[in-house]
């Protein structure tokens, strides 16, 4: 039987905190959404620029919840 590890996301906006679980390879990717967006002082015409941040320091996979008007 083969084992199947765990994939963590850091469920934040905060760039800072997400980069420092990234390059100590704590979490495989980055996940957020509009209320973390907010509170993280975000908006969603950042979320371009976050998801090329986030790929470039290591994340694998980044997800970013959407919403509608």
């Amino acid at each position: 039987m083969t084992a199947i590890a765990p994939r963590l996301y850091v469920d934040s906006a905060d760039t800072d905190r997400v980069a420092r679980l990234l390059s100590a390879g704590v979490v495989h990717g980055v996940t957020t959404n509009p209320t973390i967006l907010e509170r993280g002082g975000r908006t969603a015409g950042e979320i371009p620029d976050l998801y090329a941040r986030w790929v470039e320091e290591g994340a694998r996979e980044v997800f970013f919840q959407t919403w509608g008007w």
